[in-house]
């Protein structure tokens, strides 16, 4: 359980500052206003991801994740629901529509799987950027540099940020933030992988405790 919690820890940790970060790069959006440009009212909804057998399937993010080993797990929908805060009777069944207005929430934990006796673990979250004001003029650099000065800011979790770089997954590119982690006396690195596609933030979180590296934790992402 302990191991869990670590995974947990930060998964929440990053959830908090993906929920703050566009709200914080908006201030400097706002020019645009002047020139009528508002926030959209496109609809946010989305299907969500599959879990059949031990591989996960997004054909909305275009993300497949595959457990490693037997000693990996899926996070179930009672979990997911209790991170996010919402009842798990709200809980739409894989396939159907995510309706973040129906559910009170602007971040979506469509899957997390963890390593059972480390920790380790990969996340992957969509963020509904139509909640923002003028979510629409914030850049994808906007969205990453603010939140890395809210990754350094944030006083329960210290993070020593590697130089930011870009990577391929799925046929997409993302952009790579990397750092090393000490939460509560626990080390090890967090990546947090993002993308924009429209009007959502895709984001893919991992989380490493020395059991394996970055490379061969992204081998299972395609």
């Amino acid at each position: 359980m302990i191991k869990k919690n670590k995974f947990l820890a930060l998964a929440l940790v990053t959830i908090l500052l993906l929920a703050a970060c566009g709200n914080g790069a908006a201030p400097a959006a706002q020019n645009g206003a002047a020139n009528g440009v508002s926030a959209s009212a496109v609809d946010a909804s989305f299907p969500r991801g599959s879990i059949t057998g031990n591989t996960y399937t997004s054909d909305f993010t275009q993300l497949t994740f595959t457990l490693p080993d037997e000693t990996w797990d899926f996070f179930n929908d009672a979990s997911l629901a209790q991170l996010m805060g919402i009842s798990p009777d709200l809980m739409p069944a894989r396939g159907e529509a995510v309706d973040f207005y129906a559910l009170g929430v602007t971040i979506w934990d469509d899957m997390i799987a963890f390593h059972s006796e480390t920790g380790s673990g990969v996340g992957v979250t969509i963020e509904d950027l139509t909640s923002t004001p003028y979510a629409e003029l914030i850049s994808i650099e906007d969205h990453i540099e603010d939140l890395k000065a809210r990754l350094e800011a944030f006083e329960f979790t210290v993070y020593t940020l590697r130089e930011s770089s870009e990577r391929t997954i799925g046929g997409n590119l993302y952009h790579v933030i990397a750092a090393d982690v000490d939460i509560q006396g626990f080390t090890g690195e967090q990546y947090i992988i993002l993308r924009r596609q429209g009007s959502h933030m895709i984001t893919i979180n991992i989380n490493i405790y020395g059991d394996m590296t970055f490379d061969q934790v992204i081998a299972y992402i395609s």
